[in-house]
């Protein structure tokens, strides 16, 4: 589908531009630690960077629990825009998956 092709299209050039070596995938699952159907969308992108990328770095999944409502608490405490949001959540999962692979 076009959207998704748009979408590995700009990957590739942030990992040419940024010169990636790995990929990590925040997996969103519910508060039973179980898959929604959120988490079956992402684990299909996930698929979708494999095939694309796959041979060249490794791509690996961090849970990303809470994420957003950490985000939201940290940007309203330190007086952030609330469009910051996701960008803070993708912060918190990427430093969640370094502390956990050191």
């Amino acid at each position: 589908d076009r959207k998704k092709d748009d979408v590995i299209e700009e990957v590739e050039k942030i990992i040419e531009d940024e010169s990636v070596k790995k990929i990590v995938v925040g997996m969103p699952v519910g508060l039973k630690n179980n898959d929604t159907l959120q988490t079956t969308k992402t684990r299909e992108f996930m698929a979708s960077l494999m095939k694309a990328f796959g041979e060249r770095m490794e791509i690996v999944e961090q849970t990303e629990m809470f994420s957003s409502a950490e985000a939201k608490r940290i940007i309203a405490e330190e007086g952030g825009r609330p469009d910051e949001e996701h960008a803070e959540a993708a912060r918190l999962v990427l430093a969640s998956y370094i502390k956990n692979n050191s």
